[in-house]
């Protein structure tokens, strides 16, 4: 459930908002220090063998979204915050379990690191934890008006102008070449077989309603996770408390219905892993307090918790 608890505190919720309700086709209504709203749970394959018909989020849901899993947040902050300073990742208490060899652990945090300039990380530690900041990590971002905010029942679209900067100026007169172009240089630095093809690639992407620079919408998913990944450039950026935010993570690495960490070649069973510890979705304050954290528990964990030891 949401942290209620002082800064790095961990202090469990009221009874009535510990579970959160799984396909339900509904939302639940939590408040933290930092943060007030509501959330939405969807993961593939679980239902309530007492109760069938409460399971209400259809197959076709996950196939449409090509995802395994969805946990949409959707509220207000309560304070004005730079975005470099709200993170999101996993915290664990425990140290993991039947680790690769440490090398090969350590070269592969490297690796990440690499790649994500606002990624932190310590899979070897007693606590092991992997941060980066929320708004460069979260699948979708929209923020809006409050009259204006969407269902957080729908199909949320990326909507992230009233960043201001880099995201208001995208639809100003002018901007919309010079922002393909950009992108076709950042590519082609990342890649430069491409190069010479910029102005061809610039030509093929004018607004148009399918782009994904749709009107109002600001910078493309791509783009708002660069900017806001890097945390030079995040703090350039705040979250207010006028608008309303909505966060959704949705991917189809975790199967959350048999635990797994499905990499393609092979899936992995995450509770040899994690030493009955529960995976969750959280963003918390770099000074310890947490907008949320929600675990996410399955039955497999339960033998080496301590409810089910005894």
């Amino acid at each position: 459930g949401p942290e209620l608890g002082s800064a790095g505190e961990k202090t469990p919720p009221p009874l009535e908002l510990q579970n959160c309700p799984v396909n339900t086709e509904s939302s639940m209504h939590f408040e933290s220090e930092l943060f007030i709203g509501t959330i939405v749970c969807r993961f593939k394959g679980i239902t309530c063998p007492a109760n069938a018909a409460a399971s209400k989020t259809p197959d076709a849901f996950f196939k449409k979204k090509r995802c395994t899993f969805q946990v949409l947040v959707q509220g207000r902050f309560k304070e004005e915050i730079a975005c470099d300073k709200i993170v999101t990742g996993g915290e664990f208490h425990k140290p993991f379990t039947e680790r690769p060899p440490n090398y090969l652990v350590s070269a592969g945090c490297k690796f990440f690191a690499a790649l994500t300039p606002g990624l932190e990380l310590d899979l070897l530690c007693d606590e092991p934890y992997y941060t980066a900041t929320l708004g460069g990590t979260v699948t979708t971002l929209s923020i809006d008006d409050e009259q204006d905010a969407p269902d957080p029942l729908s199909d949320v679209s990326e909507r992230n102008a009233k960043l201001g900067g880099v995201f208001g100026e995208s639809w100003a007169p002018g901007n919309i070449f010079a922002l393909s172009s950009a992108s076709v240089r950042e590519d082609n630095e990342r890649n430069p077989s491409n190069l010479g093809s910029e102005k061809e690639t610039t030509r093929s992407q004018p607004a148009s309603p399918e782009s994904p620079l749709t009107k109002g919408s600001g910078l493309s998913v791509s783009r708002r996770c660069r900017v806001l990944g890097d945390p030079q450039t995040a703090k350039n950026y705040k979250y207010n408390t006028t608008d309303v935010y909505t966060f959704d993570y949705f991917q189809s690495v975790l199967l959350f219905d048999v635990y797994c960490l499905d990499i393609g070649i092979v899936k992995l069973k995450l509770d040899r892993h994690v030493d009955g510890q529960p995976l969750g979705i959280m963003a918390k304050h770099q000074d310890g307090r947490y907008l949320y954290n929600f675990e996410i528990f399955h039955e497999c964990l339960l033998a080496k918790t301590d409810q089910g030891r005894c």
